[in-house]
């Protein structure tokens, strides 16, 4: 067997695809956790973007019971969005989990 072939059965599976183009299994996973801590990201940066647009385009009330009740509503979102750090923070977290319990065998 000449050193082409060596080489070329190295960086290829049993079908002659490239091994950069075929990921195992389980890094399909951390791969899609990634793209979803991203995408998580992302929506809440634009969501809140896009409230903070509406926000500042609606005029005041003059009414106190409405200027109250658009305050409580800032206040509600502001605090939901408190979450999604968490939430990324988890999502992270597990991804870590799964990698360190590969490294352990018990994967």
């Amino acid at each position: 067997m000449s050193l082409t072939n060596k080489l070329w059965d190295t960086i290829t599976d049993d079908n002659g695809v490239p091994l950069a183009l075929t990921p195992p299994e389980d890094n399909r996973g951390q791969v899609s956790t990634v793209i979803m801590v991203v995408t998580i990201g992302i929506v809440a940066v634009i969501g809140i973007l896009i409230y903070s647009q509406v926000n500042g385009s609606l005029p005041a009330p003059q009414n106190s019971d409405l200027n109250n009740s658009s305050k409580q509503v800032t206040s509600g979102f502001g605090s939901a969005m408190n979450l999604v750090p968490v939430v990324l923070i988890v999502l992270v977290a597990s991804l870590v989990i799964a990698v360190v319990q590969r490294f352990g065998g018990g994967g």
